[in-house]
């Protein structure tokens, strides 16, 4: 996870509530946001293992969309469109 707007010490709190073991950073001066061309929260973005953004969603998601499309990332298939209007990867 990134997080984009929290402090530090937010954040870790977050975390630490949630019981969230997945590596997290923060994103000091929104560089990572950019890159990515964020424009809200929540935004959810797979990532294959060479990298590749395989697919997006903006908003709120469901376990049955991150279960198909971790799976998805996982076998290199990238989508073209988003959870919400068109997207395709650049990367």
């Amino acid at each position: 996870g990134v997080n984009i707007q929290d402090k530090e010490e937010s954040a870790r709190a977050f975390l630490e509530e949630f019981g969230i073991t997945y590596p997290n950073g923060l994103d000091r001066g929104s560089r990572i946001a950019i890159e990515y061309g964020v424009w809200g929260l929540p935004e959810t973005f797979f990532i294959d293992r060479g990298g590749r953004i395989t697919y997006k969603h903006v908003g709120a998601l469901g376990w049955e969309t991150i279960t198909t499309k971790v799976e998805e990332a996982m076998q290199g298939m990238v989508s073209t469109t988003e959870g919400r209007g068109e997207y395709q990867s650049s990367r």
